[in-house]
């Protein structure tokens, strides 16, 4: 008899995971008062429209600047065409246990379909963008936590039961900065796509080194693109400043939506908010958009800012957060679902032809 196939490991966190975000959401809100979060949302009328402008215009400037990272390759891609591949795997990163990891896998599918990238090629495009977004994160993160020291050291005790908020959010800078220079040096110098080439080749597998033997020089032109990339990285400030401003764009999002709740916080309070909990969402990347557990550092965070009826404000924002995120995931999937049914119609076509040129045969 055939044996039951067990569940792997990654299913059962993925799993765990979701479970917990469900229960820490439920019983975050379970005090909330649904007529005065639907009085909250109703004063925000058709401006809610908004709302969804600033992730759009995130997605498109991070599409800009990485354009300007394959430029620095020699590269020359449709910014439509990057924009698209973005918007398909933020929605598998926003929606998807773990989708953080998987949509990694989505990319070089997708700058295949909408830009026509060689695997190589998106390969360097794929690890120089890594590259633009932990360090453009870095001073994003360390910018805000020194921005708003005073008032990240008032609300420390609320939020974490202890004074160490805006040193916390400072040493996150710091590491990410120090992840973001080793990366170079390793990029930039290490030629790391060859030598891991070389490292598998030494694995004793007939089978493994058939397959690798023809693609070593597809492993040193990732490398050659990256080298080529960086030599042209701090001369070309563009691509950073672009990537740092898709960062702030986020903190834009949260603050327009504060503001149209009638929640009136300065700028900088709210950029400190919105990076302590997008941190958080990037630490809890097995559960999809940070479920739960960033609604309840958000509500946290309200409450230590003694903004009026906190919890019902915190769940009208967070229904519309969510909606906007739902609505930018649904037109990624529509994108996703025409780029593969694209790459499907070919392949149809081609059957179609054998077919009648066998009958006609």
């Amino acid at each position: 008899m055939a044996q039951e196939p067990k569940p792997s490991r990654t299913s059962v966190v993925r799993v765990l995971g979701l479970t917990l975000a469900i229960a820490t959401l439920v019983w975050t809100f379970r005090d909330t008062e649904p007529e005065r979060v639907a009085e909250l949302l109703g004063r925000v009328g058709g401006a809610g429209v908004l709302i969804l402008l600033p992730q759009v215009l995130s997605l498109l400037v991070e599409s800009f600047g990485w354009r300007l990272a394959f430029q620095g390759m020699g590269r020359r891609f449709p910014l439509f065409g990057l924009f698209r591949a973005r918007l398909a795997t933020e929605a598998l990163a926003q929606t998807l246990p773990m989708g953080v990891v998987f949509c990694e896998s989505m990319k070089p599918v997708l700058l295949a379909r909408t830009c026509g990238a060689e695997l190589p090629t998106s390969l360097a495009g794929m690890a120089a963008r890594k590259w633009l977004l932990v360090g453009s994160q870095s001073f994003y993160v360390g910018g805000f936590a020194i921005l708003a020291w005073s008032v990240l050291s008032d609300i420390s005790a609320s939020v974490l039961g202890a004074s160490c908020l805006p040193r916390a959010l400072l040493c996150a800078g710091g590491l990410l900065l120090a992840i973001a220079s080793v990366s170079y040096v390793l990029l930039a110098h290490g030629r790391v796509a060859t030598r891991l080439h070389g490292l598998l080749s030494r694995v004793p597998s007939v089978w493994l080194a058939a397959r690798l033997a023809p693609l070593e020089a597809r492993f040193s032109r990732t490398d050659g693109e990256l080298g080529a990339f960086f030599a042209t990285a701090f001369r070309s400030p563009l691509p950073f400043l672009a990537f740092l401003t898709a960062w702030l764009l986020e903190a834009l999002d949260t603050f327009l939506i504060l503001t149209l709740l009638g929640v009136h916080l300065p700028w900088t309070t709210v950029g400190a908010l919105e990076v302590s909990a997008s941190f958080l969402r990037n630490v809890v990347f097995m559960v999809p958009a940070g479920l739960g557990i960033q609604d309840f550092s958000y509500l946290a965070f309200l409450r230590a800012l003694h903004v009026p009826d906190a919890l019902n404000v915190a769940a009208a924002f967070l229904l519309l957060k969510r909606s906007k995120e739902m609505f930018w995931a649904l037109c990624g999937y529509a994108v996703l679902a025409l780029e593969l049914q694209a790459e499907r119609l070919p392949k149809l076509h081609s059957y179609e032809n054998v077919a009648r040129a066998d009958s006609r045969g």
